[in-house]
């Protein structure tokens, strides 16, 4: 279910904790939020970061599994 974002303090949204602490104070759902800007129709975007980052577990695999996916299309 989809929570509203803007109820969280602007000081514990993950853009602006970047902006006034800096990249290396965000864990790495904040992080990858950041990146992904926004959410879909069912899921905020923290609540996508993290859903994504449950399933790879690390940036690490998340970039891998990207990169394997650019070169060869096909792989599920």
């Amino acid at each position: 279910m989809k929570e509203e974002f803007k109820i969280i303090p602007v000081n514990e949204r993950p853009r602006e904790k970047a902006i006034y602490n800096g990249v290396s104070s965000l864990s790495n759902e904040e992080l990858l939020a950041v990146i992904l800007r926004c959410g879909t129709k069912n899921l905020n975007v923290m609540q996508l970061s993290h859903s994504i980052m449950k399933k790879y577990y690390n940036f690490n695999n998340l970039i891998l599994r990207a990169c394997v996916k650019v070169h060869n299309p096909d792989f599920a």
